[in-house]
Formats: C-alpha cells, sequence, structure tokens
C-alpha cells in the first residue's frame, strides 16, 4: 500500500513540474510573440511591407475558426449544405477529417466511425466538389446553366 501512495506523491511531483514547465514556455512564447509583433512594427514603419508566404506543394493550413462555423452553425442543414458552407469558410476548400469532426459534432450523423464514407459519398454523388489532392476537395464554381432537373419536360418527338 505504501507504494501505491509513494507512486502517487510522484505522479503529482511529476505533474506539478510539468504544469511548471508548460507555463514558463508560455511565457516565454508571449514574450516571443511580442518581440515578433515589435519587430513587424517597426518594419512597417519603415515602409517595409511584411514578406508574403510562398506555400509549398504539401503546405496545407485548413483550420476553420470556431467563429465561422460551428457545429451550431450546421444543425439544420443537409450533409451536402454542410460541407458547402464549411467549403466557403475555408477558401472553398474541404478537407475530409475536418468536416467530420464538424458534422459528427453537428449531428448530422450519428456514428463518427461511419461519418467518413458517408461524406465521401456524399461528395462523390454530388457535382459541387472536386478531388484537390488527398482528403481534400475543392468547391467547384456554380455552374449557370440549367441542368435537367430544373428543365420543364419536353416530350422528345414534340415541335419545338
Amino acid at each position: 500500500m505504501s507504494t501505491t501512495k509513494q507512486t502517487i506523491l510522484e505522479l503529482e511531483a511529476l505533474r506539478d513540474r510539468l504544469g511548471q514547465q508548460v507555463s514558463e514556455l508560455r511565457a516565454k512564447i508571449d514574450q516571443l510573440q511580442k518581440h515578433l509583433d515589435s519587430v513587424a512594427t517597426t518594419l512597417a514603419l519603415l515602409g517595409q511591407p511584411e514578406p508574403a508566404k510562398i506555400p509549398q506543394e504539401n503546405d496545407y493550413i485548413f483550420t476553420v475558426p470556431q467563429d465561422i462555423v460551428s457545429p451550431s452553425d450546421l444543425q439544420g442543414l443537409t450533409q451536402i449544405e454542410a460541407l458547402v458552407k464549411i467549403a466557403k469558410a475555408n477558401n472553398n476548400r474541404v478537407r475530409l477529417t475536418t468536416a467530420r469532426d464538424l458534422i459528427v459534432a453537428a449531428g448530422l450523423t450519428t456514428s463518427h466511425k461511419n461519418a467518413m464514407n458517408i461524406i465521401f459519398n456524399v461528395i462523390k454523388r454530388s457535382d459541387k466538389f472536386k478531388k484537390a489532392s488527398p482528403g481534400i476537395y475543392e468547391l467547384q464554381p456554380d455552374k449557370t446553366e440549367e441542368t435537367v432537373a430544373t428543365q420543364p419536360f419536353r416530350w422528345p418527338n414534340a415541335p419545338q
């Protein structure tokens, strides 16, 4: 029994040390961020614009901020409408893993296990997305021409 108490005490001490290290690192990051902001401000005052980041081939940044698309924003939408809304909030691109997490959180699918297959099939069956890279789909621009579903019915041999 004393070994269990000793183990607990050691783990609590380790937790406290790690928490202290995290606090120190966060303070260091805050200090570095302030220094970086100061340098950027000085460069801007001297007339030097901030250099634009050149995207690399595999440099995909797909973060959908929670203040733009939250699971509550997706409630009541169909799955394809939710995917379109996520894509529009993310430069017309959808990462399947991000979409899965948002759609499951919104309750549009009940199974997290099958959500990826469901989303993949929804994307494939709609003509609104094309594959940009593995796991990433791009929203296609709206087509202005009429589709078969919106055209009035015409008999094949009827005069025009």
